[in-house]
Formats: C-alpha cells, sequence, structure tokens
C-alpha cells in the first residue's frame, strides 16, 4: 500500500477534514446480489421478495460493494504490487513504513435498494501517537460516511488503523 511521507503534525493538520469523496463503480445490483448470496447460501426474502412494494434491499454488508470505486479500469497503468487504491487510508501524509487496520465498527442508517448508487466520503477524525512493542506510530481514525443517490445515509463506518515504523531486531 502507498503511504504519503510526511510528519505526524501533518497528519494532525488533517484531523476533521474531508481526505476523499468516491462514487461507487456500480449500481446496487442483482447479479452482484445473487453472487453473494449464492456464495452464502443465504435464501434472502428482503431480496428476493421485500412484500414492501418497493426495490428489493441488498444485505446491508454490501454497502461498501458498491459503494467503493473502481480498482483499474481500460487504459490505465498497472496497480503496482500490494496497492490498495481505493482505499484512501495511506493518503494522509505522516511517517511510518505500514499501516495495519486494528478496528472497524459500522453503524446501518437505511436499506441498499435495487439501482442505489453509492457515494463515499471519509474524514480523518482523530490522530493519536503511541509507542507499541511492534514500533513506533499513531493510531489514524477514519470516519466513511456512504450515502445513496437521495443523499440519505446508508452507512458510516468508522475504522482505525496504526501507522508505524516497525521495530528491526538490530533495534532492540
Amino acid at each position: 500500500m502507498y503511504l504519503e511521507p510526511g510528519t505526524w503534525e501533518d497528519a494532525e493538520s488533517l484531523v476533521g477534514t474531508v481526505i476523499a469523496e468516491q462514487v461507487g463503480a456500480d449500481p446496487v445490483n442483482a447479479p452482484m446480489v445473487r453472487q453473494y448470496l449464492e456464495s452464502l447460501e443465504w435464501d434472502s426474502a428482503a431480496w428476493n421478495d421485500p412484500g414492501d412494494g418497493l426495490a428489493p434491499m441488498a444485505p446491508s454488508a454490501m454497502y461498501m460493494t458498491f459503494g467503493m470505486p473502481a480498482y483499474w479500469g481500460p487504459g490505465d497503468p498497472p496497480l503496482p504490487d500490494g496497492s490498495l487504491a481505493p482505499f484512501p487510508f495511506g493518503r494522509v501524509p505522516a511517517p511510518g513504513s505500514t499501516m495495519m487496520a486494528t478496528q472497524t465498527d459500522v453503524t446501518f442508517a437505511a436499506p441498499l435498494r435495487d439501482g442505489d448508487r453509492l457515494h463515499a466520503t471519509w474524514r480523518l477524525v482523530g490522530v493519536t501517537r503511541k509507542t507499541l512493542a511492534i514500533g513506533d506510530g499513531a493510531f489514524l481514525d477514519f470516519e466513511t460516511t456512504y450515502r445513496n443517490q437521495a443523499d440519505e445515509v446508508v452507512a458510516v463506518e468508522r475504522t482505525s488503523t496504526f501507522r508505524y515504523e516497525p521495530v528491526t531486531p538490530d533495534d532492540e
């Protein structure tokens, strides 16, 4: 994953700001929902017959599937090895050559309906410096809000990552 170089002060200056806005590559659609439900052997009445006269609902866990842009498109250069292109965690300038997710919490606010188009707004909401046994770094906290085409909140995801410089055996 590419990590933007910088200082902890650079990262702290971005707290509260939008670091990325993304539009999902595909609308909520029957083939993708069918494949998801099929892989789980999940017979979902909400998708097959919602019974409310509205468009069928996709499983709420698919919010990220429909809220992320394409990783790559025709004419684009090849992605670098290990790239997580659509995930903007690495766009925050800070020290540290390694980053890992440490916690994720999602609040679901509205159903995903067939045909919905999702967009996501990523904010950096916290930077907490910490030295752990694995290295010196900081917890970077992100909040991503997923909205549909009517600007209705579908889900809010809170993710903590730890960005750090790993301790090497020579450092011990």
